[in-house]
Parts: C-alpha cells; structure tokens; sequence
C-alpha cells in the first residue's frame, strides 16, 4: 500500500498535488527506486509499484506506464554489461517498438554510442545537421536570433554537428530542417507578492525532416513547451530554451528510428 498512501499523503503538499496520477505515480516510484541501491532492486521496486497500482486501481494508463520502466529497468539489468551494447540493443528495440524508453535515457544511449569513433563513422550519414531559420510576420529579430542560436546549441549537445549558416558545410549537411517559430503569452495571473505571473509559450516546427544523405524525407517535427514566472523575459527565455530541448530530443527520436527501423521485405 505505499505507493497509493504516499499518493494520498501528497495530494495537497505543494508543486506535487498539481501533478497528474501518472506524474505522481512515476515521481514516487522513481524515488523509491533510487534509493532501492542495485540494478536488480530497481526491477524489483518498479515491479511492486506496477503491481501496486493495479491493486488499488491507479489509471490503466498510469499501469501500462510503471509497467513499462518495469521492463526497461529488466533491460538494464540483463543487458548492462557493457555500455554501448545496451545503447544499440536499447536503440534497436525502441525503433522497433519492442520497448519503452524514457526520453533523457535514449538520448544519453545515442550519446554514448556517439561517443565510440567507431559506431560514430557509422553514424556519419546523419551527423550533419542544417538549421534553416524561417522568419515570419511581426517575428523579434533579436529573439529570433537567440532561439536560433540556442536551438543550434541544443542539437549539437545532442550528438550533431551544426554548422553555422554560412559555412559550406551548411549545404551539404547529412540532414536538413526549415524551422519555424511561434510564441503566445498568456494574459497575467492574479497578483501574487511577486508581482503577475506571466506564461509564454514557444513553438518550434519544421515541414518535413529530410535525410539527404539517405534519400528520405520524414513528416513535419514539433515540439512546444512554456513557462511562467513574475518577470515576463524569464517566462519567455525559459519556454523558449524548453522548447529547444524538446526540439532536440524529438531530433534524436526521429534519427533512431530512420537508422534502426527494421523494414521487412
């Protein structure tokens, strides 16, 4: 019963009790299990909080979730020997849909396997990435410039070479995204002691993800995030950089997929 008592004692204690069932289910558990000590006791608390939430009725959505980093945490465990074997075996099954990943672990698997000079002269057909910015009306130039900037700063983080604009390189890159921007802000919260809280919001798009180098042209890539704060530029700064991240991993989803999608004949 720990899991839906510990629900039940932070329901109303702060940031927590905004959070959905499966946020706080996944919060909770991913506590405990740090604190389980080895790979094996990972599985096991995972395990009992899978177990526990169909016990006491947790969301069929909230259960197929903890089932999931259930099986992962297994993954780990028997395929943990060495590193860049777990990030390609890891890799292949989630392209495959043969398993669940967290987002921050599947990045960290392709960095690793990016790491390896070998695998990464491998790889070397999507390691070019071109960013080609594309303005629209009314835009912040200035903000623009920084989301650019950021955004270019976010992909090469995520294992990709970036060349800047005007290098030649730009034209003859392995990948190529015609990005856009959007942003929205909220009207003002009520007055808080700190003043109004602001809430932007910053969308970044492209039309299709095409894979020169490879002859393929994949659907359109999107990812939007907001934040909210008393100082209206840190609201705007921090969506902003937000959405870069998550730009960056969806980045990373759509490269595995295209490099370890098995197709049958």
């Amino acid at each position: 019963m720990l899991l839906i008592s510990l629900l039940h004692a932070t329901a109303l204690a702060g940031a927590i009790g905004e959070l959905s069932e499966m946020e706080q289910a996944l919060l909770l558990c991913s506590r405990a299990a740090d604190n389980s000590g080895s790979q094996a006791d990972r599985v096991i608390a995972w395990s009992d909080c899978s177990e526990e939430a169909v016990a006491n009725g947790l969301s069929n959505e909230t259960v197929t979730r903890l089932n999931a980093q259930a099986v992962w945490e297994q993954y780990k465990l028997d395929n943990s020997s060495d590193p860049l074997t777990l990030a390609s075996q890891g890799l292949s099954a989630w392209a495959n849909d043969r398993l669940w990943l967290p987002s921050e672990d599947l990045v960290t698997m392709w960095l690793t396997l990016n790491s390896d000079p070998e695998i990464r002269a491998n790889l070397s057909n999507v390691h070019v990435v071109t960013l080609r910015w594309l303005p629209t009306s009314g835009e912040d130039s200035e903000f623009a410039s920084n989301t650019y900037d950021r955004l270019a700063r976010t992909v090469a983080d995520a294992g990709f070479r970036v060349p800047a604009p005007e290098h030649t390189d730009s034209s003859n890159a392995n990948i190529y995204l015609n990005v856009s921007m959007s942003e929205a802000q909220d009207e003002p919260s009520d007055q808080v002691p700190a003043g109004a809280i602001h809430t932007y919001r910053v969308r970044l798009s492209t039309s299709s993800v095409n894979f020169e180098t490879k002859g393929i042209r994949t659907g359109p890539l999107e990812a939007e995030a907001q934040a909210s704060d008393s100082r209206v530029e840190v609201a705007r700064t921090d969506s902003m950089e937000k959405a870069a991240s998550s730009f960056a991993i969806r980045l990373v989803e759509r490269v595995v997929r295209v490099v370890y999608r098995e197709h049958s004949n």
